[in-house]
């Protein structure tokens, strides 16, 4: 009888005995590693039997000496697509391409990868406070956003950055009586004021008197500046007057004037504002001459608020008298002396002729000072500007 040893196991014979030999693990068990997609831990096997289990869709089968390790196949699997629409929405696809589908009201499951078919317009809302020009609110397009520069704001883009400019600032001083102060964003600039006067005269203390008869229903025009705002309530003239003495005169008269300030546009004088007085009078012989002769003022009422600004000053007078005409009148006014102004040379001398300015007579006699006058409706004359001054006072 043979006995025949193969692998790790040896056969002998000792002593009548057939001995039978395994040979034996250096470590006294048997080492087991595992790799990729492992579970639970490693460890060192004793001697004895190893039991291989499967699991997670993992099976084990033994044939003879073979181990048979297998998993599940793989099926095909269905992908779902959401394509949001008005009336739910579409899911189907196929091995992960997503196609066409129908609409499925009842929801869906987003596949990979999700798909959206239409990206919608977005707003952003943009409000404006403080200092605002044209509309404080407003929406825009997201996508393209407008800066818009207006008055000497200015914009650019550089870089990435939106850029927005202003001139530089500078610095305001005032010099001499003109003042500037600010109040917020308000810059004001101004000069004194030299303040309302209520007093003006046109030279009656310094200028060259002269009496002369103006003329029934004259009207006698000069101009005169006002330097300042004047506030006036009466006007004063000048005259004297002439009355006969003789033992058996006796009688009366009434003498009317009136003043009136004009203002010049382009070259016609309109009238602003006027007044009339009258003054009656009595003589018999001699017994009224203290109180008639000389150089007496007539008080006429003339109401006035007058910016700085270039005025005419118009005067009118009339006389009628009872009884005898014993008396006479006359202006006492300013006077040029011999000297008459002929007009530009080169050209003919002409009643219109004016040293000054709109000073003169008007050209026809009147029943009062008229609404308007023409520069070319004044005669030139010598003595043109009766006495004057203007004032507050009740007359």
């Amino acid at each position: 009888m043979l006995f025949a040893g193969s692998g790790g196991v040896s056969v002998g014979v000792t002593n009548g005995s057939v001995v039978i030999s395994g040979a034996t693990s250096g470590a006294g068990g048997i080492d087991v590693t595992v790799g990729g997609n492992t579970s639970g831990t490693l460890a060192l096997i004793s001697t004895g039997t190893l039991f291989l289990a499967g699991g997670n869709n993992v099976t084990l089968s033994q044939n003879g000496n073979s181990l048979t390790v297998s998993a599940a196949s793989q099926t095909v699997q269905t992908q779902a697509s959401g394509n949001i629409g008005a009336t739910g929405f579409a899911t189907t696809s196929t091995n992960g391409s997503v196609i066409a589908g129908t609409n499925n009201t009842t929801g869906f499951t987003l596949g990979v990868p999700p798909y959206i078919t239409t990206q919608t317009n977005q707003t952003l809302g943009l409000y404006a406070t403080g200092n605002t020009t044209q509309s404080s609110s407003g929406t825009v397009n997201a996508t393209a956003l407008t800066f818009n520069g207006l008055g000497a704001q200015t914009v650019g883009i550089s870089n990435g950055m939106v850029q927005l400019s202003v001139p530089a600032t500078s610095s305001l001083s005032g010099t001499g009586a003109v003042s500037i102060s600010t109040n917020g964003s308000t810059i004001s600039i101004g000069v004194a004021n030299a303040g309302t006067i209520s007093y003006y005269d046109n030279g009656i203390l310094n200028g060259s008197a002269n009496v002369t008869q103006l003329g029934q229903g004259s009207v006698i025009v000069q101009p005169f500046p006002a330097v300042a705002p004047i506030s006036i309530s009466a006007l004063r003239q000048f005259i004297q007057g002439s009355f006969s003495t003789s033992s058996n005169s006796s009688y009366a008269g009434t003498l009317s004037v009136q003043a009136g300030i004009y203002t010049l546009t382009g070259s016609t004088l309109s009238l602003a504002s006027s007044g009339s007085q009258s003054f009656g009078y009595t003589q018999t012989s001699n017994n009224s001459s203290a109180i008639l002769t000389g150089i007496k003022g007539l008080t006429i009422p003339l109401s006035a608020n007058m910016s700085q600004a270039n005025y005419w000053m118009a005067m009118w007078s009339s006389t009628s008298s009872q009884n005898a005409n014993w008396a006479t009148f006359s202006n006492l006014c300013a006077s040029e002396g011999p000297l008459t102004y002929q007009g530009i040379l080169g050209s003919s001398s002409s009643a219109s002729n004016q040293g000054v300015l709109g000073g003169g007579y008007f050209s026809v006699t009147s029943a009062g000072l008229p609404a308007s006058i023409g520069l070319s409706q004044i005669t030139g004359a010598a003595n043109i500007a009766p006495f004057f001054n203007i004032y507050n006072v009740t007359a």
